[in-house]
């Protein structure tokens, strides 16, 4: 059964502390320039406890961040108690691209290739500074990529494919080997 790509919840930033005594909170937007929480009028807040939508209420910038006030937090105690809460919101809710644009988390599950060789799938995306970095993981290795054009030759997200070129500059770690289960 396939879902319908305009469902796909992305994560579009983390709630960090709060901010004043009246349930605002400081939120870092995974894209520090965008102005989405001013433009949605609900998203998904996922905590321990679950996920469940709530209104936004106000949301203006601030210095690497937005102060955000969500419907439902009215206290300082309530801001304290999603710190560390994931943003997220519906793929249908972010603002439509032009044909040569593309959102990062749509590169996960893409397959990474250098030339003709086969990278790895790309598992996970997070921003570096100004940068996004990509993490390209294989069955021996994983790679941390920045979308740069030094080493991006093409995306194609509807394709599910990423070609690169110098991957060989990047550093490469080791793939991590699950431990064997010990029989008894």
């Amino acid at each position: 059964m396939s879902t319908d790509p305009e469902d796909k919840l992305l994560e579009i930033g983390v709630v960090g502390r709060a901010h004043g005594i009246a349930g605002f909170v400081n939120v870092f937007l995974h894209n520090p320039d965008s102005s989405i929480l001013s433009e949605l009028e609900t998203v998904l807040l996922q905590d321990g406890t679950g996920t469940r939508s709530v209104q936004v209420l106000e949301a203006r910038s601030g210095q690497k961040k937005c102060i955000v006030r969500l419907s439902g937090i009215d206290s300082r105690n309530n801001a304290e108690d999603i710190k560390g809460a994931k943003l997220l919101v519906r793929r249908s809710q972010l603002p439509r691209l032009d044909d040569d644009e593309f959102y990062v988390a749509d590169l996960i599950g893409a397959e990474v290739f250098d030339g003709d060789r086969r990278l790895g799938l790309v598992t996970a995306a997070r921003p570096q500074g100004r940068v996004e970095l990509v993490t390209v993981t294989s069955e021996t290795e994983i790679i941390e990529v920045p979308l740069v054009e030094d080493f991006v030759v093409s995306v194609n997200c509807d394709e599910g494919k990423l070609l690169l070129t110098d991957t060989h500059l990047l550093p490469v770690s080791p793939r991590p080997k699950r431990a064997k289960p010990k029989k008894s």
